[in-house]
């Protein structure tokens, strides 16, 4: 994809500039990226220092840039230019609160598309979003929830690893909104990892189990579904589920009998 073909208004062609030069790097590493949103916070403050404080149409170019990024990744090979702009859109959202919801409610909308290419783009779009408000938070929380249980097992397998990829640094209030809605994810992802027919996800679910584990310590819920998976038929999900124990610090959790039993009796390889 070319962001440059668009036609940009000229208060927002700095954004165009900035995606277009990221989408073509051939390199795609956290501090690069990283740079490039710190290039662009310093262009847009340099912007509205010379334009009375003001920048126009920043969230309509967000979401023309968006939507380039989805179609162009569902209808030709340019997935990893595409992946790129999803990246950098998602990153936008430590900008502040206006790009942040910007960014995510348009992804949750595109998350309800009729295609499945663009879902499973849109789901990409919503594990990318870092450094939202507690109110995207939720709207990321509830779309992935709509997700993971999508009759495209493409769609399914891309939101539970987005669910991989989040911090649930929201989530930590018992008496917030972002709390209720990560429980009912967690409970959602629970479920995949138990039922899902396909077992890519519910190796993806127990990932995604392992992180929201890390992120919010005692789930007893989630360390529960984690032990069952160890006996999972399926290799791969067995190995996810021993990966996902012994990745989180509370080495506590190893002094309960049931997950050693289950560890050393049905281990990596047999039934």
């Amino acid at each position: 994809m070319s962001t440059a073909t668009l036609n940009p208004h000229p208060n927002t062609r700095i954004l165009f500039t900035h995606f277009d030069a990221h989408q073509r790097r051939t390199q795609n590493s956290i501090s690069e990226l990283q740079s490039r949103i710190n290039l662009l916070r310093q262009d847009l403050l340099r912007h509205q220092q010379q334009n009375s404080g003001t920048i126009t149409n920043i969230n309509e170019t967000l979401h023309l840039i968006i939507d380039t990024a989805l179609l162009s990744a569902a209808n030709s090979t340019s997935i990893h230019a595409s992946n790129r702009v999803l990246q950098l859109a998602g990153h936008l959202c430590s900008l502040g609160t206006d790009i942040s919801n910007a960014v995510v409610e348009h992804a949750v909308l595109r998350s309800n598309a009729l295609k499945d290419s663009v879902r499973v783009r849109a789901c990409y779009l919503l594990s990318c979003c870092t450094g939202t408000c507690a109110e995207s938070c939720v709207l990321v929380y509830e779309a992935l929830l709509s997700r993971v249980t999508d009759k495209a097992q493409c769609v399914r397998l891309t939101a539970l690893q987005a669910c991989g990829a989040l911090d649930y640094n929201c989530g930590n209030s018992e008496a917030s909104s972002a709390s209720r809605s990560l429980r009912m994810l967690q409970n959602a992802v629970i479920g995949s990892s138990k039922g899902d027919a396909s077992h890519a996800c519910r190796a993806a679910a127990v990932v995604a189990l392992g992180s929201m584990l890390r992120s919010n310590g005692g789930l007893e819920h989630v360390l529960e579904a984690l032990i069952v998976r160890v006996r999972d038929c399926k290799e791969k999900v067995r190995v996810g589920a021993i990966q996902a124990l012994s990745s989180v610090t509370d080495k506590t959790i190893w002094g309960r009998q049931d997950i050693v039993r289950s560890v050393l009796q049905y281990g990596l390889n047999s039934r």
